[in-house]
C-alpha cells in the first residue's frame, strides 16, 4: 500500500502543479483582456471587483461583498444579453441571480454557493457567510467565464 502511494505521489503533485499553473494563467488572461471590455462596463467592473477580492488587499468581509457584487453584475450582463431591455443594478436582486445562475453553465453543486452568498449580502449580516472564500472565488471566476461566453459574437474578448 505504501509503495503504491509513493509511486502515485509524483503524479498527484504534478496534477496539483498543473492546476495551479492553469489557474494563474487564467487570472493573468482576465487581467490582460479587461481593457477590451469598453462596451460592457458592468462586466469590466465585475472583473475588477473579482481581482480586488483575490488580491487579498481588503478585509475578508469586503472580499465576500466584492464577489457577490461581481456575480450580480455578471448576472445583469447575462440577462441583458439574453433578454430584452435594461436591468437595474441599484441593489442585488436575489431572484434575478437565482434565475440567471440556473441558466449559466455553472455546475449544480456550486449554484447553492451563489445563492448562499447572495442571501448573505441581502441580509446585511455583519458576520461572514458560511462559505469558504476560496470556493467563493472559484465560483465567481466561473460566473465571469459564463458571462463572457454569453456575450454576442461581436463582443467576445
Amino acid at each position: 500500500m505504501k509503495r503504491r502511494l509513493v509511486i502515485q505521489l509524483p503524479a498527484v503533485l504534478a496534477a496539483i502543479g498543473a492546476c495551479a499553473f492553469v489557474s494563474e494563467a487564467a487570472a493573468r488572461a482576465v487581467t490582460v483582456d479587461i481593457s477590451r471590455l469598453g462596451g460592457h462596463p458592468r462586466l469590466r467592473a465585475a472583473i475588477e471587483l473579482y481581482l480586488d477580492a483575490v488580491a487579498g488587499q481588503v478585509s475578508t468581509h469586503t472580499c465576500f461583498r466584492n464577489l457577490v457584487t461581481c456575480m450580480y453584475l455578471c448576472c445583469c450582463e447575462f440577462a441583458e444579453c439574453r433578454d430584452v431591455g435594461r436591468v437595474s443594478i441599484e441593489q442585488v436582486d436575489v431572484t434575478l441571480v437565482a434565475r440567471k445562475i440556473a441558466l449559466m453553465p455553472i455546475p449544480r453543486p456550486e449554484q447553492p454557493i451563489v445563492r448562499a452568498l447572495v442571501m448573505w449580502a441581502a441580509s446585511w449580516s455583519p458576520h461572514l457567510p458560511q462559505v469558504s472564500l476560496r470556493q467563493s472565488c472559484a465560483v465567481a471566476r466561473r460566473v465571469i467565464a459564463a458571462t463572457v461566453i454569453s456575450l454576442p459574437e461581436s463582443s467576445h474578448l
